[in-house]
């Protein structure tokens, strides 16, 4: 059914196995589990921040091919760790990645 299955074991070269960390209570990180949930909390309401100050810049610059560019990379380092992504900033990010299509597509009716 596709859905994900629970396993003790993961064998190397098996692609359809991923490790996860079990994170002790008080404790997140897909990787290590060396963070608090508060530092985690705290990341997660900066990586809010970052996001929102890109779409800040998408709608407030004028569109052009260098600017949607940036636009891009600035998008794609803001979301370069997808743990500190809440459903907020994701709602974000679509709404982002919308305007920057719409500026691609204005910018190319216009060259």
């Amino acid at each position: 059914s596709g859905a994900p299955t629970s396993t003790n074991d993961c064998f190397v070269g098996d692609s359809s196995c991923e490790a996860l960390c079990a994170c002790e209570d008080g404790f997140l990180g897909s990787s290590s589990c060396g963070m608090s949930t508060s530092d985690f909390a705290i990341k997660q309401k900066f990586r809010q921040k970052i996001i929102e100050k890109v779409g800040m810049l998408v709608d407030k610059e004028y569109p052009t091919t260098e600017s949607l560019n940036g636009w891009i990379s600035f998008l794609g380092d803001a979301t370069q760790v997808r743990e500190e992504l809440t459903e907020s900033s994701v709602e974000v990010i679509l709404n982002i990645s919308t305007l920057i299509i719409r500026s691609a597509a204005d910018v190319q009716m216009s060259t």
